[in-house]
């Protein structure tokens, strides 16, 4: 509930209007402050219980029992925007109370996929799926054979593989592949992304925190959308996202100014936001609204007016839609002094 909609109802209870500074001050001196909720998985009841089993089971393993276990999934990057701005007034440590998530399923739209493992002391290269869809044949072969089979060597006989139940993962020919090689596989309860630790190495909030090298597969992304290359030098140049805010089609360096990119101040982030809208406004300005509003009869050498030619003959008691049309029946060339 946002501080605009407290301000609502609290009008419609009481009949009284305060601001929403008013209501943000109130809030925060209560220790409420505006939060992204956390995101969980819609569960049914049966696979309620089939979590429980499992968390007794491994309630009480120590590090050396985990060491053995290699937690691995994947995650598809969507090119779609994915803002996340709902915010929830909540304490602090009510993170994971259930008034304060927002259930959304994990299936987003088109993107690129990319699977990762990690385990205590290590982890994986970051696998991309070039691409086409995630098959049994496909998991198999990227990612079994490639990664999970050389470490399980490695790790020794009590390996074990902890994948989620995605029909990839539930194929006949990943149930062959790791019985021929005896891996053994934990059992895993379905729709249960939140218990394994894979899952929290990444965060919205903090890029920071993102592991292997997802910030450069997204940078690299962002700019094959915004680069253009011509071939042809005597073809001027297109007009990209790169060229307003770099002044050049080509995929360079970040743009510099007087903040800096890294630093986590919100307002130095925001001016930095203004620093570029300003700058990419001033390109647009010059390089695309000028074209479109030229008016080329003021420079262009246009034709004298002929006999036959279509006119409007101007009336200033009415509107230019209403003016009459005419045609040019007798033309005079004036004297010239």
């Amino acid at each position: 509930m946002t501080a605009s909609q407290l301000r609502s109802d609290l009008n419609a209870a009481t009949g009284v209007l305060v601001s929403t500074d008013t209501i943000r001050r109130r809030l925060h001196k209560k220790g409420l402050y505006t939060r992204r909720p956390i995101i969980c998985v819609p569960l049914t009841r049966p696979q309620k219980r089939a979590r429980k089993p499992w968390c007794r089971q491994h309630v009480a393993w120590n590090p050396d029992e985990w060491r053995r276990v290699m937690f691995t999934d994947e995650s598809i990057f969507s090119l779609n925007s994915d803002s996340r701005g709902v915010f929830v007034w909540r304490e602090k440590g009510t993170r994971n109370n259930p008034r304060n998530m927002v259930e959304r399923d994990p299936y987003r739209s088109q993107g690129f996929m990319v699977w990762a493992g990690i385990f205590l002391g290590g982890r994986t290269a970051l696998h991309i799926f070039r691409q086409g869809t995630l098959t049994g044949q496909r998991y198999r072969d990227e990612i079994l054979a490639a990664y999970v089979m050389p470490q399980a060597l490695e790790m020794g006989e009590n390996f074990l593989l902890m994948d989620d139940n995605a029909r990839p993962h539930r194929t006949g020919v990943v149930d062959t592949f790791l019985q021929n090689h005896a891996i053994a596989r934990m059992n895993w309860p379905a729709r249960s992304p939140d218990l394994n630790p894979i899952e929290h190495c990444t965060s919205d909030d903090d890029e920071k925190r993102l592991p292997f090298n997802v910030i450069e597969v997204l940078e690299r992304r962002r700019n094959k959308m915004g680069r253009y290359q011509e071939t042809n030098p005597l073809k001027k140049k297109k007009l990209t996202p790169n060229y307003f805010l770099r002044g050049s089609n080509d995929a360079g360096p970040a743009i510099p100014s007087k903040i800096n990119a890294t630093d986590n101040n919100l307002r130095n982030k925001r001016k930095r936001a203004q620093i570029l809208t300003d700058r990419f406004w001033i390109k647009w300005t010059r390089s695309y609204i000028s074209k479109l509003a030229t008016r080329s009869k003021w420079r262009e050498r246009t034709e004298p007016i002929r006999i036959g030619d279509l006119v409007f003959l101007v009336d200033e008691q009415h509107p230019r839609n209403m003016w009459k049309r005419g045609f040019i029946s007798d033309v005079r060339m004036a004297w010239k002094r």
